[in-house]
């Protein structure tokens, strides 16, 4: 039996409403704009960059910088 506890409740909430924007955003574009954004490969690969480095390079970069506990660096690397 799964324990529901309010922190539980949160984040499955928090994920529901999530997936509920985004889906909704992605519904809003017609096929061509879909299309259209796909053949922006120069953008699309700048915005993937910039995306799994630079925001990764910068959370690596706060991790170090700000004195905090091992459990708020768990997504993060250990200092």
């Amino acid at each position: 039996m799964v324990e529901v506890t309010v922190g539980w409740i949160e984040d499955f909430a928090t994920t529901i409403f999530v997936l509920s924007t985004m889906l909704s955003m992605g519904l809003e574009l017609t096929i061509d704009q879909l299309v259209d954004s796909l053949k922006k490969r120069r953008l699309m690969a700048k915005s993937l960059v910039l995306n799994l480095v630079a925001v990764s390079l910068l959370a690596y970069l706060l991790v170090l910088a700000l004195p905090l506990e091992t459990g708020y660096t768990a997504g993060g690397f250990y200092s």
